[in-house]
């Protein structure tokens, strides 16, 4: 005689496994922070392309406007270090580039090499701080802006005689690295620091 068992309903339900909308939209506070900081970084940056566009265009010292964007995308890059900050920098420039505002295609390469270089440089040998991010934020402009020259001259489009305007526009861009470097602490500040250096 063969038995067959026969399994029992159970009874409970287990719980399932799929998770619904709240729990896959579900935020940390803390990631919340996280994301509340690079959005602002964005709208920060934004808001420098649209100025420059707008306003710093129409003011120019012999023929040499201020380079608000490469200054504010390098500063984050900076402050960020180059892990985070090297997507944002590739992005931004990419953005950049896409906006018609940037000097050549060449900016998407120039702006993420020096800005990782720079961060790479500032966390590896110098603490966190409002000189040392300054110096190396200054130092990342100025090779972008000498390189950005030279790729110029050799496509054509500037002639050595216009170094001054380029010399001129670095200057003027270097005398705003402090007001750019307050908004950019003011939004890194945001979730805190993630470990200290």
């Amino acid at each position: 005689m063969a038995f067959t068992f026969r399994r029992k309903d159970a009874e409970f339900k287990p719980d399932s496994q799929r998770r619904d909308l709240t729990h896959r939209l579900y935020l940390s506070p803390q990631q919340q922070k996280k994301y509340l900081k690079w959005i602002l970084f964005s709208m920060l940056s934004l808001l420098m392309l649209v100025l420059q566009d707008v306003l710093f265009s129409q003011i120019s010292v012999y023929g040499a406007t201020v380079d608000m964007v490469p200054c504010v995308i390098l500063m984050i890059g900076v402050l960020q270090g180059a892990a985070e900050g090297c997507v944002f920098m590739l992005v931004g420039a990419l953005v950049y580039y896409l906006s018609g505002s940037a000097p050549g295609v060449y900016v998407i390469l120039l702006i993420p090499l020096f800005g990782v270089v720079a961060a790479a440089f500032r966390q590896a040998y110098l603490r966190k701080g409002f000189r040392t991010s300054l110096m190396c934020t200054a130092a990342a402009l100025v090779m972008y802006e000498i390189m950005t020259f030279l790729a110029a001259l050799l496509l054509g489009v500037t002639r050595l005689a216009r170094g001054y305007v380029m010399v001129i526009s670095t200057g003027m861009t270097l005398l705003t690295l402090p007001l750019v470097f307050l908004a950019v602490w003011g939004i890194c500040k945001i979730g805190g620091d993630q470990w200290k250096e």
